[in-house]
């Protein structure tokens, strides 16, 4: 399916390293961009100003611009929501030129920060349940 901002489409991923387990969040939805070609599904998640990215391209960000796109709480992610509701959808569902899969790889198993590994253990609610 082509990426949406239907809140019915998108999942709240809880990653739970928040005092209580609660947050920070992170809005995942899966498709494919808009003007996609080849139509292919790819795994992406949305950052603070819009945009669409791929879980790949996220992961290989620094861990500080990794955090700087977390949500702290539900309420975050509602507005972030309200905000592009109506607006057309912006994604990237590029990889950085030459990007290799076992660069990607390796990134995700060298990291040094958390949230790769709360990412990967992550729980995923429809959205508007968390």
């Amino acid at each position: 399916m082509r990426l949406s901002h239907d809140p019915s489409r998108l999942t709240l991923l809880n990653l739970r390293f928040h005092p209580g387990q609660k947050g920070p969040y992170l809005i995942r939805q899966d498709g494919y961009a808009p003007g996609s070609t080849d139509l292919t599904v790819h795994r992406f998640f949305l950052l603070r100003d819009g945009l669409w990215i791929r879980n790949h391209r996220f992961y290989l960000l620094d861990a500080a611009e990794q955090r700087r796109h977390l949500l702290h709480d539900v309420a975050e992610a509602i507005d972030l929501i309200d905000s592009i509701a109506g607006q057309p959808v912006r994604a990237d569902a590029s990889l950085p030129p030459e990007t290799t899969p076992e660069e990607i790889i390796a990134r995700m198993q060298s990291i040094k920060d958390h949230l790769i590994h709360h990412l990967q253990n992550a729980t995923g609610s429809p959205f508007g349940s968390p």
